[in-house]
Parts: structure tokens; sequence; C-alpha cells
């Protein structure tokens, strides 16, 4: 039980720290916002082709029987997401992420001192709210791949595996050409990794949870 609470408290404080920095994110962008708006009073264009998000995040993994969740220390996740315009309410296109991560329990993880996890995604995204909105609300699900690269000590090595992604995310477009947004992505990997059967369940798949904030930038 103390476990479980223990990771609800390590996911909580990951989100209010994405809130903190989502609120001295704004604050820094205040000014620029503002002059855009000023600058653009008249209607936003909505005829975009597509958009690039840039993202910061806190990773928290969770979860029985996931080596992330028991052995690791995770931090500083980075996005990139480009999109096109498949319709005023689809969109599709490629994600990258990746953060990093110290072992502090040796004995859930083996020889490993750390770790860096790339993902890649092939994702479609559905926008919940009417189209020509400042406001968005979308949903979305893809599919890729995830790379596990590990170090101990001068040694590195890697794995590898087949990974699904399901994501949720509210924006808010301030100019033509500019927005920021918050997202709340789930990464679920299966990883091929030949191992001890005493353990091979517990290294063979990983759920991680990552909340982000980041800008958005528009094309036409």
């Amino acid at each position: 039980m103390g476990g479980v609470k223990s990771k609800f408290n390590t996911i909580l404080m990951g989100i209010l720290l994405i809130f903190k920095r989502a609120a001295l994110f704004s604050t820094l962008f205040l000014p620029l916002s503002l002059l855009m708006g000023q600058e653009e009073q008249k209607e936003l264009e909505w005829d975009v082709l597509g958009e690039l998000s840039i993202a910061y995040g806190v990773p928290s993994s969770y979860g029985k029987n996931n080596f992330l969740a028991e052995g690791y220390d995770l931090r500083n996740a980075t996005n990139i997401e480009a999109n096109v315009l498949e319709s005023p309410r689809w969109l599709i296109g490629g994600q990258w992420s990746f953060f990093k991560g110290d072992v502090i329990d040796i004995s859930k993880v083996g020889g490993i001192d750390k770790s860096r996890v790339t993902h890649l995604y092939i994702a479609g995204s559905y926008s919940l709210l009417e189209s020509k909105k400042r406001m968005t609300l979308r949903t979305g699900l893809g599919i890729g791949y995830a790379l596990y690269r590990h170090e101990k000590d001068t040694a590195k090595f890697r794995d590898d595996g087949f990974s699904i992604l399901a994501k949720i995310d509210l924006g808010y477009r301030i100019s033509n050409s500019f927005g920021v947004f918050l997202k709340l992505d789930h990464y679920l990997d299966f990883l091929s990794i030949d191992t001890a059967p005493e353990i091979e369940n517990s290294l063979k798949r990983t759920q991680t949870f990552v909340p982000f904030v980041g800008i958005r930038l528009y094309t036409f």
C-alpha cells in the first residue's frame, strides 16, 4: 500500500511541477502574447496546413512488474511533434520524445547505472471541440518504436521494441502563428529482451505517464 501511495505522490508532484513551469512559461511569454494580440486584432486564419509543437515534461512510470517504475528516477522529458491537418477535426503526423533516468534500485534493473529512452510514433489526433476556436481539446493514438540506451561504467548497450501512445492535449492559439498547450502522454512499451525467466516479466513491458507544457507554431 505504501508503494502505491509513494507512486501516486510522485505522479502528483510531477503534475504540480509541470503546472509551476506552465505558470513561469506563461509569465515569460505574456509580453510576446500581448504584442501579438495587439498586432493581430483581425480574425485568425483558419486554413492551417500544419503545426509544429515543442514541449518539456516530467515523466513518471508506474505499475507492478515495471523496471522503470521500480528501479529508476526519471526526469527531463522533451517532446517534438509535427502534424498535418487532414480535416477540420483530424490531424496526422509524427512525434519524437526523449527522457533520462538514473538507477536507484539495482536489484530491480540489473547491471545498469543510467538509461536514455527515446520514442518515435506515427499518430493521429481528433479535436473534441468545434473547429475555428482559439481553444482546442484533442485526443490521439499512435504506434511506434521505443529505444532504451543503457550505460554501465564505460559499457553501453540497448533494448528496443514496439510502443503504443495515448494522449490528450489542451491548447490555446494566441495568434495566427503561435500558441501554447498542455499535454498528457501515456507510453506503453513492449520490449524485446533476452534475460533470466525470473525477471523477464518485469523487463519486457513498461508504462510511462508524461505531462508536458509547450509552444505550438502554425504554418499555412
